[in-house]
């Protein structure tokens, strides 16, 4: 994971983790799994998506994404509707695995709000780590989907089911 380049110091107020999943894709790209780009129906999802997100978060500190395609047409919907105050795409969240998102999460430390853009089953894994009752995701999560979490402490303190959660979908 590349290091965050900001810090934005917030003091002790709530902190809110957005874990989205990128909205449905096409099947296949000339490029391989890496270069599809959403459908017709995902642009319209992940616009759906960001309006959504628009109304319980208007801004946010940081938002990470994956270097796939996908998951940056998502995250162009998404920042359209709720900008970041700092964004950029991280290579390494195209596979990452739930410990790279939580070292990810503690190296932001100082942002209050931050959205993490990924994919399956990475991104149900982690909220379900996270939330102190993850039974909506134990399963995964569909495309166009936002895991909200909540937590009162700097993130370098979270420890696992200490968020409450709210999950956003946009089928």
């Amino acid at each position: 994971m590349a290091a965050p380049p900001c810090s934005v110091n917030n003091g002790e107020m709530e902190h809110t983790l957005v874990l989205v999943r990128h909205a449905h894709a096409e099947p296949y790209a000339d490029g391989g799994d890496h270069a599809r780009p959403l459908s017709s129906r995902g642009h319209e999802q992940a616009r759906l998506l960001g309006q959504r997100l628009a109304q319980i978060l208007p801004t946010c500190d940081v938002a990470v994404y994956s270097d796939a395609r996908r998951t940056q047409e998502t995250a162009e919907h998404l920042l359209r509707a709720c900008p970041a105050e700092v964004a950029w795409a991280d290579r390494s969240l195209y596979t990452a695995y739930p410990k790279d998102i939580l070292t990810l999460i503690s190296q932001i430390n100082d942002a209050r709000t931050l959205v993490i853009i990924g994919h399956e089953p990475t991104i149900s894994e982690v909220g379900s780590l996270l939330a102190i009752d993850s039974h909506a995701i134990s399963r995964g999560v569909p495309t166009a989907t936002a895991l909200v979490l909540r937590h009162n402490a700097e993130w370098s303190t979270l420890h696992d089911q200490q968020c409450e959660l709210e999950v956003l979908y946009q089928g």
